[in-house]
C-alpha cells in the first residue's frame, strides 16, 4: 500500500513540475480522441444522407409493397382468407414502417353495349371492367350524382333475376364524355362466363374525378379512371370503361350473372420512408425478401412488387466505396498526431532521463520507475478520452446545426407540394 502511495506521490509532484509539457501532451491526446470518435458519427450521418435522397428521389409508390394474385374466381371467402394470409406473412419489421393499407380489386374485361342507342361492333366494340377500390370515396370528386350503394340486404334471387334490376356503379368524366353517357344511364357488360354468356345490366350513379391524380393512392395507375382512344401510331382504338362498384355489389352480386368470372387481386402497403434508416435498411431488406418468398408459398400466381429493396442494395453498394476514403483521411490525420505524441513523449523521456537515474539512486526499482511513468500515461490518456469523446460528440452536433450534414435539395414529391 506504501508502494502505491509513494508513486502517485511521485506522479503528484512530477504533474505539477512539468504541467505545461504534460498538457500538450493531453491536448494532443483530447485531439486524436474527438477527430477517431467523432468519425463513426459522420460516416453514420454521411450514409443516412444517402439513404435519405435516395429514398426521396424515388417515386414512393415504387417503394411501397404490392401484393399482386391475378386469375382468381370472384369469391368473397377466399379473398379474405388470401387478405388474412399476407397479414399473418407480413413480418414485424415491415409492419412497423406500414402507414397505410388499401386494396384494389379488376375484374376480367367484358364487352359493353348502351341501352338507349345501338353499340358500334367489331373493331370499334367498347368494353369495360369492374374496380373496386378500398376507401375511394376518400379520394374522388362527385361532379354529379351520387355514391354508388350496394344492393339491398333484403334482396332475392327473383329480384335480380328480374329484367329491370341494375347495379349501381360509378364512371369517370373523361370516360364518361367519350361514351356520350351521364347519370341515370344504363350500360350493359356481356361476356362468356363458363360455357354460357352472361350480361350484368349497370346504372351510373355518379361521374367522377379523383381528388388528386398523382395520389399515391393510385398506385402510379394512369388509367384507373381513363384509358386512352387512339395508340401510338394515332389510329383509333375502342373506348374501355372502368366501372367503380362497392365491394358488396361485386363479390354478392357480379357472380350471379358471370359464376366462372376472374379478377385480379390487389394488397396495397404504403411505406413510411421516415422510419428506414442505415440502422435497420439491412433487416428491411431480409424481410421483403422473406416476405416474397413466403408471399409466393401461400398464394398461388401471386407476386410482390417493391423497389424498396433494390434501393437498399444499391445504396449498400454505394456506401461501400464511399466510407474507406473517408476512414483513410481520418487515419491518416491521426497517424500524425499520434506521432506527434510519440515524439513530445520521447523528448519527455530524455529530459527527465537525469531524473531517472535520481529516483534509481535513491533506491527506486525499474518496476518503481515503470509504474510512475505508467501511472503519468495511464492519466493522460483516461483524461483525453473522456474530453476527446465529449468535444468530438459536441463538434459533430454544431456541424449538424450548420446546416452542413442537411440535404437541401427538394425531392420530387417535395416540388409538387
Amino acid at each position: 500500500m506504501s508502494f502505491l502511495l509513494s508513486v502517485w506521490h511521485i506522479v503528484a509532484k512530477r504533474s505539477i513540475a512539468n504541467w505545461r509539457l504534460l498538457s500538450t501532451i493531453l491536448i494532443g491526446v483530447i485531439v486524436a480522441v474527438a477527430i477517431l470518435s467523432s468519425v463513426p458519427l459522420y460516416s453514420n450521418a454521411i450514409g443516412d444522407l444517402s439513404l435519405r435522397h435516395s429514398l426521396q428521389n424515388t417515386p414512393i409508390e415504387l417503394l411501397d409493397l404490392q401484393v399482386y394474385a391475378p386469375n382468381y374466381y370472384i369469391d368473397y371467402d377466399e379473398f379474405e382468407s388470401e387478405t388474412e394470409k399476407i397479414s399473418e406473412k407480413l413480418p414485424i419489421k415491415l409492419r412497423q414502417m406500414i402507414r397505410q393499407e388499401e386494396t384494389w380489386i379488376q375484374s376480367q374485361t367484358f364487352n359493353a353495349y348502351y341501352t338507349d342507342r345501338p353499340t358500334p361492333g367489331g373493331g370499334y366494340q367498347p368494353t369495360g371492367f369492374f374496380s373496386v377500390y378500398s376507401n375511394l370515396d376518400q379520394h374522388i370528386n362527385i361532379v354529379d350524382g351520387r355514391l354508388a350503394q350496394p344492393p339491398p340486404p333484403n334482396l332475392t334471387q327473383e329480384d335480380i333475376n328480374a329484367p329491370d334490376f341494375a347495379i349501381e356503379g360509378m364512371i369517370g368524366s373523361e370516360t364518361a364524355e367519350i361514351l356520350n353517357v351521364k347519370v341515370g344511364d344504363r350500360l350493359v357488360f356481356r361476356g362468356i362466363s363458363g360455357n354460357t354468356i352472361g350480361e350484368i345490366t349497370i346504372e351510373l350513379s355518379a361521374i367522377i374525378d379523383p381528388i388528386d391524380p398523382e395520389d399515391e393512392f393510385w398506385f402510379l395507375n394512369s388509367q384507373a379512371f381513363t384509358f386512352p382512344t387512339v395508340d401510338e401510331q394515332g389510329n383509333p382504338i375502342p373506348p374501355t370503361a372502368p366501372i367503380f362498384i362497392t365491394e358488396q355489389t361485386f363479390f354478392d352480386i357480379v357472380p350471379e350473372f358471370f359464376p366462372a368470372v376472374k379478377a385480379s387481386y390487389n394488397w396495397f402497403y404504403y411505406v413510411d420512408i421516415d422510419k428506414i434508416s442505415t440502422y435497420n435498411a439491412e433487416s428491411i431488406k431480409s424481410a421483403i425478401l422473406k416476405f416474397e418468398h413466403e408471399i409466393s408459398q401461400e398464394l398461388q400466381r401471386s407476386g410482390l412488387f417493391t423497389s424498396l429493396g433494390n434501393l437498399i442494395s444499391e445504396y449498400r453498394g454505394k456506401l461501400t466505396f464511399s466510407q474507406p476514403p473517408l476512414f483513410l483521411i481520418v487515419f491518416q490525420v491521426a497517424a500524425i498526431i499520434l506521432y506527434y505524441l510519440m515524439m513530445v513523449s520521447n523528448m519527455l523521456i530524455e529530459r527527465q532521463a537525469g531524473e531517472i537515474s535520481m529516483l534509481r539512486s535513491r533506491g527506486a526499482g525499474a518496476l518503481h520507475i515503470f509504474l510512475i511513468y505508467f501511472t503519468e500515461g495511464l492519466i493522460i490518456c483516461v483524461i483525453g478520452a473522456v474530453i476527446g469523446l465529449l468535444v468530438g460528440a459536441f463538434l459533430f452536433g454544431l456541424l449538424g446545426k450548420t446546416g452542413c450534414l442537411l440535404y437541401t435539395s427538394p425531392s420530387p414529391r417535395d416540388r409538387q407540394k
